[in-house]
């Protein structure tokens, strides 16, 4: 018994070595790896309120002058006539510079710090439109709009001399008042209303960066006139917005109460005034309205001429 375990510990020993060794060669080796390379993503630059890139242009801030022209703005800075040329044609499809550019209106001309040469033009239509005039190698042109929001809110009112002045002493645009007359185009006139008449008005009111820019949408109103409650609330469906009194009949009627927009009275109805003409009195047996030119004058019905 003892020879035979003698002759199988030789072969047992390499065996075991032989496991051993394939063994090790299963198991994973370390390898070196070289750290990896973390790419840092590139600084997004600042833009300022129109999206022009920040910090890189000096800027030169003005208003358009009376019966200035585009050209006008640009001259003063050295931009070559081609490119002036260039930029109003550019301009045309969505900004016509000989027929919109309006005096009073604010601008922004951002200068290369080195040559001082203008790179962009920014024009203000208005508190929430503006032109931007790319004035680089390529000429390019384009609008843009400021966003807005809408707060609601609720303005209460007797009349003591107009809906004008009343809305104005709140420090409510007026144009609400225009918005108002609109909607009860069918049931009150506006140029006969009348001291002690009252109104209770929620409206939606459009904001830029927190300030008021104008009014939106008339979502309900009651307007106290001769003694009655005109009530109207606004209704949406399919794209089509109209309103309704409080028993659900819709505000339309066959008449309207007067043929223009609400606005200033320039003559009113009177047996005795002053013509300011002929320098004497007689009777204005009729309504003037006063009205910018290209105003449309609406039918108050159906008819044939």
């Amino acid at each position: 018994m003892r020879s035979i375990t003698r002759r199988f510990l030789p072969v047992l020993a390499v065996l075991l070595l032989v496991a051993a060794v394939v063994q090790f060669g299963r198991q994973p080796r370390a390898t070196s790896r070289e750290p990896a390379e973390i790419t840092q993503p590139s600084p997004v630059p600042e833009v300022d309120e129109y999206g022009i890139e920040a910090g890189i242009y000096r800027t030169v801030e003005g208003r358009v002058r009376r019966h200035a022209t585009f050209t006008d703005l640009l001259a003063p800075h050295a931009v070559p006539y081609p490119t002036i040329v260039r930029a109003v044609e550019q301009a045309r499809p969505v900004f016509d510079v000989r027929r919109h550019l309006r005096a009073g209106r604010p601008y922004r001309l951002y200068l290369d710090d080195s040559l001082g040469t203008p790179r962009y033009l920014v024009y203000e239509q208005d508190a929430i439109h503006y032109v931007v005039f790319e004035l680089g190698d390529s000429v390019r042109v384009y609008t843009r709009e400021r966003p807005v929001t809408s707060v609601e809110r609720t303005v209460r009112g007797v009349i003591t001399r107009s809906l004008y002045e009343t809305l104005a002493e709140q420090g409510v645009d007026p144009a609400l008042a225009v918005e108002l007359s609109e909607v009860y185009a069918w049931q009150i006139d506006f140029y006969r209303i009348q001291k002690n008449d009252a109104f209770t008005v929620i409206y939606e009111e459009r904001q830029v960066d927190g300030q008021p820019v104008g009014i939106g949408a008339i979502r309900a109103a009651r307007f106290t006139h001769a003694g009655r409650d005109y009530l109207a609330f606004r209704f949406e469906q399919d794209g089509h917005v109209d309103y309704f009194d409080e028993e659900g009949n819709s505000l339309r009627k066959a008449f309207l109460m007067s043929p223009v927009k609400y606005a200033r009275i320039s003559s009113r109805y009177s047996l005795r005034r002053f013509h300011p003409v002929q320098k004497r009195y007689k009777a204005h047996l009729g309504t003037d309205y006063a009205a910018p030119t290209g105003t449309p004058i609406r039918a108050t019905g159906d008819g044939v001429v």
